[in-house]
């Protein structure tokens, strides 16, 4: 494997979905520093596990990767149009999952394929949407994800 492949795909991926961040809403790399505390808005974090490797041929290989995004939306009791706001917000981060570009990012920049989103094996659909709710009753919060996997398909040494 491509010491640089992992983060060509995370950078990939972070790019398609960074539109999450628009306007007032936050969007974050898992792992990256934060202060959400404040926030009034939908916060989006990007997970992304893998790449699992497996090779077909002789230097032709498939890298599978795991895509969440999480989603947690603060909620205003004092507001009825607010319980909207987590499934808009759910379904904002459902329309992106589609097949993605893989660029050389943080490099040269190149685009080296393109990230195939797969068919779920636990369901027919591509993506799956888990709205949780209000997890823990002391905090006014919604929370919830969006997951696709992908296959990148590349030839060692060509990327």
């Amino acid at each position: 494997m491509n010491e640089n492949l992992l983060k060509w795909l995370t950078a990939s991926f972070a790019k398609h979905f960074e539109v999450l961040g628009a306007g007032d809403d936050l969007f974050f790399l898992e792992g990256e520093p934060r202060d959400t505390q404040q926030s009034k808005s939908p916060i989006f974090e990007l997970r992304v596990d893998g790449p699992y490797l497996t090779e077909s041929t002789k230097n032709n290989k498939t890298a599978y990767c795991e895509v969440s995004v999480l989603i947690q939306t603060p909620m205003d009791s004092g507001d009825d149009v607010s319980i909207y706001i987590h499934p808009v917000a759910l379904g904002k981060a459902a329309v992106l999952f589609d097949d993605i570009g893989i660029y050389r990012y943080g490099d040269d920049n190149i685009m080296i394929g393109c990230a195939q989103l797969l068919q779920s094996g636990r369901s027919r659909e591509k993506v799956q949407v888990n709205n949780f709710g209000q997890v823990e009753p002391e905090k006014m919060l919604m929370q919830g994800s969006v997951e696709g996997h992908y296959q990148f398909k590349y030839t060692e040494g060509e990327i």
